[in-house]
């Protein structure tokens, strides 16, 4: 029991020697780690910050030759904000050292929901989030704009065959 609250201080060391101020941040970034690690059996697991936004983010590989993917550590009781996730995303492909944490983040990013029983969700987002301002369509006005998409179907009549 010492030895793994030992590992857990040691951890959040790591975390905070990044920059990283905020407690609850670093304490979902850990239990990021861990699950990736443990749970979900990718390697090389290791922490950035992003000190113009103050967000930590972790990069993972699924295989040694893979390119990294990267997770954004965020707290279930935090609102989001679509245009700053977008925003962490751009940041990150345009200012990583690393050459494959950009060409990974310039694709897609995925967020690690952390709620307060330890469960974290992963979601990905893909490149060009958009954020919803107006009234969404009705099913109706959606099945509408999708009929609309369509192609007109070609009636093929079978020709007979007189051989």
């Amino acid at each position: 029991m010492f030895g793994l609250q030992f590992l857990m201080a040691e951890q959040l060391q790591k975390i905070r020697a990044l920059g990283c101020e905020d407690e609850s941040l670093c304490f979902a970034a850990y239990r990021v780690f861990i699950y990736l690690q443990r749970e979900k059996g990718l390697i090389d697991v290791r922490y950035q910050y992003v000190d113009d936004l103050r967000t930590l983010y972790l990069t993972a590989k699924r295989e040694a030759t893979a390119l990294p993917e990267i997770y954004l550590p965020v707290l279930s009781t935090v609102d989001l904000d679509l245009g700053q996730l977008d925003q962490i995303r751009n940041t990150i492909a345009s200012s990583s050292g690393d050459v494959g944490d950009a060409a990974v983040a310039s694709e897609s990013l995925i967020l690690a929901i952390c709620d307060p029983s330890s469960t974290v969700l992963l979601y990905r987002l893909t490149g060009g989030i958009k954020s919803i301002n107006s009234k969404l369509p009705s099913r109706g006005q959606l099945l509408r704009q999708r009929q609309l998409q369509k192609p007109p179907k070609v009636g093929l009549k079978a020709a007979p065959n007189n051989s």
